[in-house]
């Protein structure tokens, strides 16, 4: 084989008039065929390299229980969303519009289409596949729960050593442990006597769907006792900012002012960043407590407090998505 006929591995070939031991080029224009076939490589490398990011930011996601707590319920959400969306007239208009085009399109074509069935309306089924994979994700997240007394003790522990200086707050707090552990009590034994672990007729007085009631609105007072949280803090936050600006008026400069400047504005950049992720985080709580606090109070109910059951996925889904998205932000996959 001749010397010319040999090619180096690659993407690009060598020259094509260089030769070996020779001192001459004929020409330096790789070989166009060469570089057509390197492009799909990159493509899948770069696409395999984006999946494995996003496996390893979903494994370090359900490694832990409030991530896994938050993926499933994201499921949960989705799906129950996903269900009432196919059945709203916003889908059925799109979906007739869809067919009208397809049916505008066929008539286009050569050879005429004859007989072409008219779509027809979904109806409500008695078996959803997206109904029972929100109701197969509910059951799995509260399987996980019937541990959550522990994660409890744990916030309650933390709560009486380092207790908060305000006494307003620190009260707060510690009426939402209790109104926490009522409701995470009240639904492991509610999810046991609904899978017949339990007796079904819990003492003779009480059933599951009391308990599921009892419990729904005991998370119900922890969100509203959240939103006195929120409103006291924010009450903290305007005393501070006005102590600040008075001690600041109050100060008298004696010594290099340029310095002093300098640092003064690195120490109010910081300082400002802060207070903005507090209130930033502050709000993000409040939609969150809101949000919860009427799902919460509508499923406790008997009657409800009028929310439909086509917006429930939706509302809940929103609650958690801040949560979802803050927790996907801050993984890093090195």
């Amino acid at each position: 084989m001749s010397e010319p006929d040999r090619q180096q591995d690659g993407c690009l070939d060598a020259p094509a008039g260089t030769e070996r031991g020779a001192g001459t080029t004929h020409s330096t224009n790789p070989d166009p065929r060469r570089v057509g076939n390197c492009r799909p490589w990159s493509i899948v490398s770069a696409g395999l390299r984006a999946t494995d990011i996003t496996i390893h930011k979903i494994n370090t996601l359900i490694s832990s229980s409030i991530g896994q707590d938050t993926a499933l319920g994201s499921i949960e959400y989705l799906s129950h969303a996903l269900h009432y969306f196919l059945l709203s007239r916003i889908w059925q208009k799109v979906k007739a519009r869809i067919y009208a085009l397809l049916r505008v399109i066929q008539r286009r074509q050569t050879t005429p289409c004859h007989g072409l069935s008219t779509p027809t309306q979904i109806k409500t089924t008695a078996w959803s596949p997206l109904l029972s994979l929100s109701s197969l994700m509910f059951d799995t997240r509260c399987t996980l729960r019937l541990l959550g007394l522990f994660s409890i003790w744990a916030w309650g522990s933390e709560t009486t050593k380092a207790p908060t200086a305000d006494r307003i707050v620190r009260e707060l707090t510690r009426l939402q442990l209790v109104a926490t552990t009522s409701y995470q009590l009240l639904e492991n034994v509610a999810f046991l006597m609904s899978k017949n672990v339990l007796p079904e007729k819990l003492w003779r007085r009480f059933d599951s769907e009391k308990l599921y009631s009892w419990s729904l609105l005991s998370l119900c007072v922890h969100m509203m006792l959240q939103l006195g949280k929120l409103w006291r803090e924010s009450v903290l936050r305007k005393r501070a900012d006005q102590k600040a600006v008075s001690s600041t008026n109050g100060q008298i400069n004696m010594i290099d002012k340029e310095a002093e400047s300098t640092i003064e504005a690195d120490d109010n950049d910081t300082d400002i960043l802060t207070r903005r992720e507090e209130i930033h985080a502050a709000r993000k709580s409040l939609v969150s407590s809101l949000t919860w606090g009427a799902l919460c109070a509508h499923w406790g109910m008997p009657a409800g407090i009028g929310i439909p059951e086509s917006f429930i996925g939706a509302l809940s889904f929103v609650a958690d998505a801040w949560e979802l998205r803050d927790t996907w932000i801050s993984i890093e996959v090195s």
